[in-house]
């Protein structure tokens, strides 16, 4: 069918795991998810922090359910339980076991305050020929603001998620119908060096979306020129 698929997203249950005995595999999980990507001639997968919280010591809510993301975040915020260097160690693992199998690893950015100013120094250990930041507009919308964040952190962008919202919502609504300056963060990308794909992740009507795809093209014509 001549599909040529460029990113993969790693396993959601991973992320949202629904017991803890599914969590203490997420390595296996993770492995087979490049194994995929190589399978599919993929490039990319796409990861979460979440993944590298303690299995032992994931924040459990009153109704039992897990939550790999706070643990993470709260460790990273804190400086507690050695996560800064289990993030960065498991970064740099990932990237080599991707550069195996001839693909790239990106970390996502996120919603949570203060993460995606971290993401640099996030994969700082790892190889940057195969590691890199998958740029979320939506998330990085509701952490900040997206066009200021690719500012801070464009240059180790190498796949996208484009998806617009109200800054309060992760609502993947089609682009131009929220509130991201996209001309401004589309410049910004650009500036950075960005010469990657340019992925839309949205819902809504098929014909938004057919629509930003052509606002899209009209703005990045002339920025093609100053790259």
């Amino acid at each position: 069918y001549q599909i040529h698929v460029e990113s993969v997203h790693c396993d959601m249950e991973i992320l949202d795991p629904p017991t803890i005995e599914l969590f203490k595999r997420a390595k296996e999980v993770l492995l087979h998810n490049l194994d995929v990507v190589s399978d599919l001639g993929a490039q990319i997968l796409v990861i979460h922090a979440y993944i590298f919280a303690d299995p032992n010591h994931v924040m459990v809510d009153e109704n039992g359910g897990l939550h790999p993301g706070l643990s993470v975040f709260k460790g990273l915020k804190e400086k507690t339980g050695g996560m800064l260097e289990r993030v960065k160690t498991g970064m740099a693992e990932y990237a080599y076991e991707a550069r195996k199998r001839g693909a790239s690893i990106a970390l996502e950015t996120d919603t949570h305050p203060g993460m995606n100013r971290m993401l640099p120094e996030l994969i700082s250990e790892a190889d940057p020929e195969s590691c890199g930041i998958c740029f979320d507009t939506g998330h990085a919308q509701i952490e900040s603001d997206a066009v200021q964040t690719v500012k801070g952190i464009g240059s180790r962008v190498i796949c996208t998620h484009l998806h617009d919202n109200d800054g309060k919502k992760d609502q993947h609504l089609p682009p131009f119908k929220g509130i991201i300056a996209w001309e401004k963060f589309l410049h910004g990308l650009t500036e950075a060096g960005y010469k990657g794909t340019y992925t839309f992740e949205c819902g809504g009507a098929l014909a938004d979306i057919v629509e930003a795809r052509r606002r899209f093209e009209e703005l990045l014509k002339p920025l093609a020129f100053t790259a």
